[in-house]
């Protein structure tokens, strides 16, 4: 598992073995003074292969809620993304999704 704590903002930071399924990546850290949101994105050359924004809101639920965001799957990443949803207590299976594409 790779521990990020307290990154400088915006930071880069190297992966050097390959990621499989099971790999972990943990980033902690504080949203600076009256942020609502910021981006993770794992990058393999100058392709994006994994984009998440997180958006925080006071009072503001969060779910699984992809929908037509949830738009293409990487072969890099679809071992990764079942395991995250095999580990969730009842998921929708990712072709029920609304908007889900798989390439």
């Amino acid at each position: 598992m790779y521990v990020i704590e307290n990154p400088r903002v915006p930071s880069v930071h190297s992966i050097q073995e390959n990621l499989k399924a099971g790999t972990e990546i943990e980033v902690n850290g504080n949203v600076h003074n009256q942020n609502e949101e910021f981006a993770i994105e794992l990058l393999s050359g100058a392709n994006i292969v994994l984009h998440i924004n997180f958006r925080f809101e006071e009072n503001h639920e969060m779910g699984f809620e992809f929908k037509t965001e949830w738009c293409k799957r990487h072969d890099i990443v679809n071992d990764a993304v079942q395991n995250a949803y095999d580990t969730v207590p009842n998921a929708p299976q990712l072709a029920q999704i609304e908007g889900t594409q798989h390439y």
